[in-house]
């Protein structure tokens, strides 16, 4: 038998006439009848046999069956051709509840082994485009750090940053982004003239923000992209053309680098805009918003009014985690906005058990030293703070900013903070 594979494996590039039982005996290896078969085929039957493929593997997703997906990948990726890779990880990219098992399963592992080994065999050049950066970004996606895949994009930059549209750049830059990948010379070259004018010229709000995003994140400063964006048509598409999130994205990145942004600040401030965000946006993006503008030193007056309001304030504080109500009082008080509205909604039991429960140092800190410095008392807060559990995570786990600024926004608003205090001096 072995001899007979060593016979068939050597004569793959021509066809030689085979009996029928050789035929059967072929169609009985587990590991070679799938790749026997798809010799046989015509180009047509295997584009027909891909399309196939696809549809199984969706259908796998349309049922959050990833172990089953994986498992009909492991029995025939023999006959895979790039779209059918590309969609198999794109689906379990979409699984993110699941990425942990996913990452883990030994069949999973065994799958992206071979298609690792056929990228170290012959680069990414056998990928599309559009399907090289499918599967980068979910790798990002899942937070697999493959070495193999991101050479492997390293190698293969030049193809991808001229062929490519927007959106598959930007798609790499987030990868990268989300799993921390620094110094990756794909990066460097998306502050060339030629890339950033494609980014924003043909590219949608989702695709510069992400961009622009990635390179915050990955504290690369970027300023041909930064100047390209603060221009007036590019400002004007991504906020009228985007989601509040591409707009969050956008001034909080360019925030994070230091770039001031006149024409984009100024823009995000007016009526319409602040109206599409306080009502579509979720409180990271609103919270990310009004943050942006007050490290840029914007005035924001109009979205500052539209948070300190009932209904705004009222989803911040039910549905926004602690760093978003922290950031987002953070910023008021940096504007010289009072909020009252805000403030007391933050100062309720259950808003103020979420915020040292589930917060760190850092959310407390910012809240109580934002209510202090806007005149806010907040006895709740305060008593909520000066409990044995909650100094404890701030004296151990926070630095000597969180723990100055707390002991000071306790003395600033009247309150003794014993339990604090002891702590500090024992």
């Amino acid at each position: 038998m072995l001899r007979l594979f060593s016979r068939v494996r050597k004569s793959s590039l021509h066809v030689s006439p085979l009996t029928l039982q050789t035929h059967k005996l072929l169609l009985c290896l587990p590991r070679f009848s799938s790749f026997y078969a798809s010799q046989q085929r015509t180009p047509r039957q295997q584009k027909l046999k891909a399309i196939e493929q696809n549809k199984k593997i969706t259908e796998f997703e349309r049922k959050r069956d990833w172990k089953g997906l994986v498992q009909y990948v492991d029995e025939t990726k023999n006959e895979f051709n790039d779209v059918n890779w590309a969609t198999m990880f794109s689906k379990l990219g979409r699984m993110r509840r699941e990425a942990r098992a996913i990452k883990n399963d030994k069949v999973f592992n065994r799958v992206r082994g071979d298609f690792e080994k056929r990228l170290e065999d012959g680069g990414m050049g056998w990928l599309g485009i559009r399907e090289a950066a499918n599967v980068i970004h979910a790798h990002g996606v899942m937070g697999i750090r493959s070495k193999v895949v991101f050479k492997s994009l390293v190698d293969d930059t030049k193809r991808i940053v001229e062929e490519g549209d927007a959106h598959t750049i930007s798609n790499c830059a987030y990868a990268l982004a989300r799993l921390g990948i620094r110094g990756n010379d794909f990066i460097q070259t998306l502050e060339s003239e030629d890339i950033v004018k494609k980014l924003v010229r043909e590219g949608k709000p989702q695709a510069i923000a992400n961009t622009i995003w990635a390179m915050a994140t990955l504290g690369n400063q970027a300023p041909t992209l930064a100047r390209a964006i603060d221009s007036a048509e590019v400002v004007m598409k991504i906020l009228y053309e985007g989601k509040p999130q591409e707009i969050s994205n956008t001034i909080w990145a360019m925030a994070k680098l230091g770039h001031e942004a006149p024409s984009l600040t100024r823009a995000i401030d007016g009526k319409e805009v602040v109206n599409k965000m306080v009502k579509e946006g979720n409180p990271q993006e609103i919270a990310n918003t009004i943050w942006a503008m007050a490290k840029l030193g914007c005035k924001a007056a109009t979205l500052a009014r539209a948070i300190d309001r009932d209904e705004v304030a009222s989803k911040l504080v039910k549905e926004g985690k602690p760093q978003e109500i922290a950031n987002t009082i953070w910023a008021m008080a940096t504007l010289g906005n009072e909020a009252p509205i805000l403030a007391r909604a933050i100062d309720s039991d259950e808003v103020a058990m979420k915020i040292v429960r589930d917060g760190k140092p850092q959310a407390i800190s910012n809240t109580i030293w934002a209510m202090a410095t806007l005149g806010h008392e907040a006895p709740i807060l305060a008593q909520a703070i000066d409990s044995n559990e909650v100094v404890m995570k701030i004296v151990k786990e926070g630095n000597p900013q969180h723990i100055s600024n707390t002991i000071w926004a306790m003395a600033k608003s009247g309150y003794q903070a014993p339990t604090l205090a002891r702590a500090i001096d024992s």
